[in-house]
């Protein structure tokens, strides 16, 4: 994996390895590996290879699908810039192959658009869609006999990048769930007459897991550092576990969700005697330009807000340190229990 001058035009979007192996640096060598068990268990598709669409993809394309069980319940999320020339509108579709109605449950749902310019105005976009997608009411959507609709989208401008995330039950199987985008007047009917998946970028992830959210437990008299979304460059991890399981991912995409963009992290933290836990990125590392990330305190969910330098004390609910690392973020962040 070789770094690319498009890299920096993108402004570190969000997912980019380069990001997360830049962030594995000296700074950062001084924590404790951690161990994680899946603290919600449920297959998560992820889209983002390729990142980019351009003039050279196709006019209308999917770029990953799944199939639900019945009474299963599923997470998304897709993470793509637009560079086609126009405006392009991305989302969920599902086709209904059933000879009577189906019903989908919406759990949860949010989705933005923004400027791929810099971290900052990605995050500006990306952390309030994360906290509202975590805050958000459920709602269902009716899908007729073999019909297919759209649950979720945008329409984003040429030079935009877009994030959304779908926590979604259908109450019936030979359901179908893809992540397309293309014109904004294509019918959602016609991205399941699409036979092959746009071809992935060997750099970025597209694919499903088993996992939603990750639990740890860390002894604050044993552990004075620890990292969240390690991504080591030599692939030398401390932590265990933290990107187990991925049940499948497109082929010639990178093989594991580098960072857990948009999974929640639930750490407890046992011993701590009234010390603090500490955000402290990394700001030696010239690709991390800035940091916004999304956490639980005892009215809920909020952003930390842009933060470009300094370190920040992070709260806790039961001495329970919970986040979620949106896109748009370089990963490997390192809190310090003191």
């Amino acid at each position: 994996m070789k770094m690319k001058k498009r890299f920096f035009a993108l402004a570190l979007a969000a997912l980019s390895v380069f990001s997360l192996m830049a962030s594995a640096s000296a700074a950062n060598s001084s924590y404790s590996g951690i161990s994680f068990t899946n603290g919600v268990t449920r297959r998560f598709l992820f889209s983002d290879s390729p990142e980019i669409i351009t003039k050279s993809n196709s006019t209308n394309g999917y770029l990953a699908g799944t199939t639900f069980k019945a009474g299963e319940r599923m997470d998304f999320e897709l993470y793509h810039h637009n560079n086609t020339g126009m405006t392009k509108r991305f989302g969920i579709v599902v086709q209904n192959g059933n000879s009577t109605a189906a019903t989908l449950t919406l759990h949860n749902k949010a989705i933005g658009t923004a400027s791929g310019a810099s971290q900052q105005s990605e995050q500006l976009m990306t952390a309030p869609m994360v906290m509202n997608y975590l805050q958000s009411s459920s709602s269902t959507v009716t899908v007729p006999a073999n019909s297919s609709v759209f649950v979720l989208y945008k329409d984003v401008p040429n030079g935009n990048m877009v994030d959304g995330k779908l926590s979604m039950t259908s109450n019936k199987g030979n359901v179908y769930a893809r992540i397309v985008y293309g014109n904004t007047t294509t019918a959602a009917s016609t991205y399941f007459n699409i036979a092959k998946e746009e071809a992935a970028q060997s750099s970025y992830f597209s694919g499903q897991l088993n996992y939603v959210q990750k639990n740890a437990t860390v002894d604050a008299n044993k552990v004075s550092a620890f990292v969240l979304g390690e991504w080591p460059a030599d692939r030398n991890f401390k932590n265990s576990n933290e990107y187990t399981t991925v049940l499948s991912h497109k082929s010639g995409s990178l093989d594991k969700l580098a960072g857990n963009f948009g999974v929640v992290y639930q750490i407890k933290l046992q011993n701590l005697n009234g010390r603090k836990v500490i955000l402290t990125p990394d700001w030696g590392n010239t690709m991390r330009k800035s940091v916004d990330i999304v956490f639980k305190d005892s009215t809920g969910w909020h952003t930390t807000g842009t933060k470009t330098s300094g370190t920040q004390n992070m709260a806790l609910v039961n001495d329970t340190l919970s986040i979620v690392i949106p896109g748009g973020n370089c990963a490997d962040l390192k809190f310090v229990i003191k």
